[in-house]
């Protein structure tokens, strides 16, 4: 399947696909679907490449709830 990719402007890539694995694993775990959980690690790699930095850089819940908004998306998590 595709999964939809969230438009965000990107500052940093360092960290992207840490987070976008982390999500993913996360939201399997959790028992989505395979598509919401794509959707939700897009939502999250792209959270991320918009701040600077790794560590304490990773985006939080609300950041990521913010892209899936502005995206048109609602996803439970």
């Amino acid at each position: 399947f595709a999964a939809v990719a969230c438009g965000v402007i990107t500052r940093d890539l360092i960290g992207a696909g840490d987070s976008f694995n982390a999500a993913f694993i996360y939201a399997t775990l959790r028992g989505l679907p395979p598509r919401d959980a794509a959707l939700l690690a897009n939502a999250t790699g792209g959270a991320k490449v918009m701040k600077l930095g790794t560590g304490r850089s990773m985006p939080t819940h609300d950041e990521v709830l913010a892209v899936l908004r502005r995206a048109g998306f609602a996803l439970d998590f």
